[in-house]
């Protein structure tokens, strides 16, 4: 219902001058077929035209709600201030420069609604660019979803119920895993969220929190592209020193964090995850001994090892990705 008091689903955008593909991403959303939500946006005191968008779509839409902070506080304490002010039984973040298919909202919410034990959703996802054009497609979330059946008729399933049976066995594949965190903008039980330690000031939190949520339930993938990440120069997921990223986690900082230093804090805190969960002794147990793994990960401490003695950032894939984008332009253009 438009302008519910007590919608179904609450969406939060938390956003910081992203005037750029902000209409665009508002559009989409207040597009879906499933009309029963709310749209949170969340304004870290932008200097471009975000406020002007925001406010022209709060005057002439009633299911938008827009705040505006006094000063930039940074991108993880933004997420959890959009989640702070969500209403809605499901939630779902949302980047200001993504984009959802007019069914992603239906589709969740009819996974979620048939099937208790699954703690969030998400479809497969198509990689755009800053033009809106495809470049790329990825199937696998972050390790501990489960591929759905659909079909006509019918309600969607877990194609493999067993798959995934123990908070052990999907804290491991989250935690060991090298896919992308893509489903921490797929749609999540609130309820679970509430349960758990949120956004910390730290670049790569992203996949501490899909750890705590696999601790709690089952993760299921849509087999349909219905989400398209965008990524461009300006993108979170472009940052790559640890000046940029410090910057996005927390602006009030002096200087940027050490590498050693950030690894650790995500460390910490999927082990927090861990003491936190609503799990047994023996599975608790079992997930701290995924540790042991972790550490000894050979393969993985040959890009780490260079990146800790170099201090450099953590992330930075989308440059890569723009960077070999560039490259076969240029040879298509010869």
């Amino acid at each position: 219902m438009i302008g519910d008091l007590n919608p179904k689903v609450s969406i939060g955008i938390p956003v910081y001058n992203g005037g750029t593909f902000l209409a665009e991403t508002i559009d989409s959303l207040l597009g879906q077929t499933c009309q029963d939500f709310e749209l949170i946006i969340s304004d870290n005191a932008s200097t471009d035209s975000t406020e002007s968008i925001c406010r022209s779509y709060v005057a002439r839409d009633s299911r938008v709600r827009y705040e505006r902070q006094a000063s930039n506080k940074g991108a993880p304490w933004n997420y959890n201030r959009v989640f702070e002010l969500a209403r809605g039984n499901y939630f779902k973040w949302a980047a200001h420069d993504d984009l959802c298919s007019s069914t992603f909202l239906a589709r969740c919410v009819e996974v979620l609604d048939v099937n208790p034990e699954i703690v969030w959703c998400h479809s497969r996802v198509g990689v755009i660019d800053k033009n809106g054009d495809k470049v790329d497609t990825f199937g696998s979330l972050s390790g501990a979803a489960e591929v759905l059946i659909l079909e006509e008729g019918q309600l969607p399933k877990l194609a493999d119920s067993k798959l995934m049976p123990s908070a052990h066995h999907r804290f491991r594949s989250v935690l060991l895993g090298d896919t992308g965190c893509f489903d921490i903008y797929g749609l999540i039980r609130s309820e679970a969220l509430r349960e758990m330690s949120l956004w910390k000031p730290c670049f790569g939190w992203e996949k501490v929190l899909l750890s705590g949520l696999a601790l709690r339930g089952k993760c299921a993938e849509i087999p349909e592209e219905l989400f398209y990440f965008r990524i461009h120069e300006e993108a979170c997921s472009a940052k790559e020193t640890l000046a940029e990223e410090s910057a996005w986690s927390d602006p009030g900082e002096s200087k940027s964090k050490l590498n050693a230093m950030v690894r650790f804090q995500l460390l910490k805190g999927h082990i927090q995850n861990v003491f936190e969960a609503p799990i047994g002794f023996w599975s608790k147990a079992n997930c701290l001994a995924s540790f042991g793994t972790y550490l000894f990960q050979l393969r993985k401490w040959r890009s780490v090892l260079p990146q800790i003695l170099g201090n450099t950032g953590i992330g930075g894939s989308t440059r890569e990705t723009l960077k070999k984008q560039k490259e076969l332009q240029s040879t298509d253009a010869k």
